[in-house]
């Protein structure tokens, strides 16, 4: 077994789903396939049942899976200690999800700069459905998103609020309203997220939306590619009113939903039970962003 094969593994351990897997591990399917296949030869065990009715671990599938995230965590924090002892500053690795570009965030970072110099900020992007592994394994300290499909072994805590705006192409009726109320945004076909490339956001709007039954568009996987969709005459989308200024377009004209309780929530994650070097820089980040609230 190698790293590659370990991460490749618990990619699918978690998605259950060779193509998801795949997309997840960043490699081609066929390559994954051959990696487990390849991984059960070599222990001599069938560590998942295949089936048309979907992907499950066996017991010993599930065991391997919890080897390979201690290994994995492991080998984050040699190479964290190593770097400590070499001199390097201590490190805080912050992953965004979702496509967050809110002003707010570079303030928040830059303040983080001024505040703590002798903890470097590393920022990834990375694709919600990665983010649990990835704090799972401690390759990254805190997720910013607008929450995960998974929440194992997580602590959420809601950082800051913002209004929900309504996207309207600028050449449909309603562009001209000053607000919007729900039940004339819900008379519309409407552009909502892709329930696995933004689970938070699609969890946040199925709530705004419970109990109604809108027509909706093909789901958009970013919010650039909603207004894309909404500025095409896809339909109406939702947006948070942060969002909705950073990228706002000529063709579609952002409206305020009277709405008083209908805000998008951005939360950070943290892993349960980290204690750590770095526990103590994460406590104090999340203590900041939450001022910005």
């Amino acid at each position: 077994m190698d790293v590659r094969h370990l991460r490749y593994f618990l990619a699918l351990a978690e998605e259950l789903h060779f193509g998801r897997a795949a997309a997840r591990a960043h490699v081609e399917q066929s390559p994954l396939s051959r990696t487990i296949t390849q991984l059960e030869d070599e222990l001599g065990v069938v560590l998942l049942n295949r089936s048309r009715q979907g992907n499950t671990l066996t017991p010993a599938g599930q065991a391997l899976r919890e080897y390979a995230a201690e290994i994995l965590t492991s080998i984050e924090r040699a190479r964290r200690t190593v770097a400590h002892i070499g001199g390097l500053p201590s490190l805080v690795s912050i992953g965004l999800a979702d496509g967050l570009a809110q002003p707010r965030l570079s303030m928040l970072f830059q303040r983080w700069r001024e505040a703590e110099p002798l903890a470097k900020l590393h920022i990834r992007e990375l694709p919600a459905f990665e983010q649990h592994e990835a704090l799972q394994t401690e390759r990254v300290d805190i997720g910013l998103t607008f929450g995960m499909s998974q929440i194992s072994g997580m602590v959420v805590k809601p950082l800051w609020s913002d209004p929900i705006v309504v996207v309207v192409p600028r050449t449909h009726p309603l562009a001209d309203a000053d607000v919007l109320t729900l039940p004339e945004v819900v008379g519309h076909t409407l552009v909502l997220f892709h329930p696995r490339a933004k689970p938070g956001l699609r969890a946040q709007l199925d709530a705004l939306l419970q109990g109604l039954q809108p027509k909706l568009a093909e789901p958009a996987d970013t919010p650039a590619g909603m207004i894309a969709k909404v500025g095409a005459g896809c339909g109406l989308g939702f947006l948070d009113a942060n969002h909705g200024r950073t990228l706002q377009r000529d063709d579609v004209a952002i409206v305020p939903l009277a709405e008083p309780k209908a805000n998008l929530t951005v939360f950070a994650v943290v892993k349960a039970g980290r204690e750590d070097k770095v526990s103590s820089f994460v406590t104090r980040f999340i203590a900041l962003a939450q001022s910005f609230a």
